[in-house]
């Protein structure tokens, strides 16, 4: 059996060689970014297995010998067969963890689908206490309390730092169009295209805008961007000036 085991270990060294592993597939998460990493892989397994059958059988089948597919040892098998393949970063660190944590998977599998917490709660949140649940952070995972006035976390126009991890200080970490303690504000460069009692839009200014906007469109600029020039056009009717708006123009040197 040493044997064996030596020479799985040459073998593998030799395919690492042979073809080396990319950065991206030996890097190592955060453990929780590691514990989602795995579940999000399982997830997908388990969509991707949803519609099979046991071998020979259908669903009268099944219902007949008692047995069902959805939640049988054949179906896990062929999600952890093809578990942490998917992943985008860690996947060797992925199957590792599933080598470590495959008996708390088969004890989260045996449960009643109908009432079983999801496996990201179960595993990584409740059993290995690496993860918080959503809108929670730190150690201790204390619920993010940075709620805006429609009383949704960061307005729902960013997110809780550290939220579901065990990590962060529970301060917004606003969307890119969106400023403020809460996120209840538009952020430089946008303007605020629709708002009502539960939701805030910010839109991006025109192209030719510098800083701040009242609006859409080159016209509602405050100032003009570099490359463009501040252009007070004379708008005439009847023979006569009716107002007056401002907009930015290109600006063009042109030489001979």
């Amino acid at each position: 059996m040493q044997m064996v085991a030596l020479l799985s270990v040459v073998l593998v060294n030799m395919v690492h060689c042979l073809d080396p592993p990319s950065e991206k597939a030996t890097a190592k998460l955060p453990p929780c970014g590691a514990c989602t990493n795995l579940v999000t892989s399982f997830e997908a397994g388990m969509e991707r297995t949803k519609r099979g059958k046991l071998e020979g059988g259908d669903a009268a089948w099944e219902e007949k010998a008692g047995q069902r597919y959805a939640t049988s040892e054949v179906r896990l098998a062929e999600i952890t067969e093809q578990l942490c393949k998917d992943v985008g970063r860690g996947e060797a660190q992925c199957h590792v963890n599933a080598g470590e944590w495959e008996e708390d998977i088969e004890t989260w599998w045996s449960e009643d689908p109908d009432t079983r917490p999801d496996l990201r709660q179960w595993l990584c949140v409740d059993k290995l206490s690496v993860c918080c649940p959503p809108d929670h952070y730190g150690p201790d995972c204390a619920p993010c309390t940075a709620l805006g006035p429609n009383g949704k976390v960061c307005s729902g126009n960013g997110k809780c730092k550290g939220g579901g991890t065990r990590k962060g200080n529970g301060k917004c970490q606003c969307n890119s169009e969106y400023s403020g303690e809460v996120c209840d504000q538009c952020n430089e460069g946008h303007y605020q295209s629709f708002k009502d009692d539960s939701k805030l839009l910010c839109s991006a200014c025109h192209k030719s805008c510098s800083g701040h906007c009242s609006g859409g469109g080159p016209k509602a600029c405050t100032v003009c961007a570099k490359g463009y020039i501040m252009n007070r056009a004379r708008l005439h009717g009847y023979g006569r000036v009716h107002y007056q708006q401002t907009l930015c123009q290109g600006q063009v040197l042109c030489q001979q």
